[in-house]
């Protein structure tokens, strides 16, 4: 089978920390509610003596101890989320970072939500679909189908997607490997040694047979990496504005997210 043109496109820049999770209007309201209520227990509990004050801790654990809101936010239904470990861990290594990937802890939603914190912009991003792989050969053709094998490949899990506007079809993925220290070991060349995109219907149904850009990243012990053809089967550069805005939305923000659920706890 032949393959389009792939240009690998590494990144210079460590990846930003993610931006909050997106909230309701509602629950500023639900927070500040929740403040002045606790303001009154204790002070009630204060007049009353220990016993009240006994009764306020336990309301207050109560509360510690209630889940967190997801971090995305989608109109649209899709797999629940799956939660990544509740105890923090080092992604650094498998060893110490066990719990495999699913694809509904990384694409919990039939879209992809991200908030730009500069401009408070949101953009949405259509999953069109999911693929997790246990064989991590089907995702790269070449030398780099060895380079996986050599740093521990276990699964890959990944996305067709597509940008806002439907300009741009491009797969999302996250490898899951042994160790960090992974990106100067892979052999990423032309169309002879590159990752596959997932072809999926609309703007990514060609992905394989036109143009690519392939961007790397790495997360501990894990590697994201994208794969952005144009929707009209068009040639593509790195530096076009489309593209760029997909790497900063998905590479180093949406994807980066629950690793560093993981990270955190």
């Amino acid at each position: 089978m032949t393959y389009g043109d792939s240009r690998y496109a590494p990144l210079d820049e460590p990846p930003p920390p993610p931006p909050p999770p997106l909230r309701s209007p509602g629950a500023k309201i639900w927070v500040g509610v929740l403040a002045t209520l606790c303001v009154l227990v204790v002070l009630v509990a204060c007049a009353a003596g220990g016993y009240f004050l006994l009764q306020d801790d336990r309301s207050t654990q109560a509360v510690n101890d209630s889940p967190s809101p997801s971090v995305w936010v989608s109109s649209s239904t899709g797999p629940s989320p799956v939660a990544s470990p509740t105890a923090p861990v080092d992604i650094s290594s498998r060893e110490t970072d066990p719990v495999p990937l699913s694809v509904a802890e990384i694409f919990p939603t039939a879209i992809a939500v991200v908030e730009d914190p500069t401009t408070d912009e949101v953009r949405e991003y259509p999953v069109v679909a999911t693929e997790e792989l246990t064989d991590c050969t089907l995702a790269a053709i070449g030398q780099l189908v060895q380079d996986l094998a050599n740093l521990g490949c276990t699964q890959v899990i990944r996305a067709a997607m597509e940008s806002p506007d439907g300009d741009y079809g491009f797969t999302a993925g996250l490898i899951n490997l042994a160790e960090q220290g992974s990106t100067e070991h892979l052999t990423i060349e032309g169309n002879s040694s590159v990752f596959l995109g997932l072809p999926a219907p609309g703007a990514s149904e060609n992905i394989r047979a036109v143009t690519t850009v392939v961007f790397p990243q790495e997360y501990g012990h894990y590697l994201a990496y994208l794969v952005i053809c144009r929707a009209d089967g068009g040639d593509i550069s790195a530096d076009e504005p489309g593209v760029t805005q997909i790497v900063s939305d998905i590479l180093l923000t949406y994807l980066f997210i629950p690793l560093a659920a993981r990270e955190e706890g």
